[in-house]
């Protein structure tokens, strides 16, 4: 079975070059992910195309 389209199914209304502020955030993205790890994957892309923006779009979102 062929897989949606990602972009049909969700906001993709963040998209950054630069290191979200997660200050005021209180979840499990914002304790791990760091400025460093951050910019080590944010010009990468998993195999159905999907960025580390859209990723972590959820925990940006909802800051716990």
């Amino acid at each position: 079975a062929r897989l949606p389209d990602p972009e049909a199914l969700i906001d993709l209304s963040f998209h950054s070059a630069e290191y979200p502020d997660l200050r005021k955030h209180n979840n499990c993205m914002a304790s791990n992910l760091t400025p460093a790890l951050y910019a080590k994957l944010c010009d990468k892309a998993t195999p159905n195309g999907w960025t580390l923006d859209q990723c972590i779009q959820t925990g940006v979102d909802n800051p716990g």
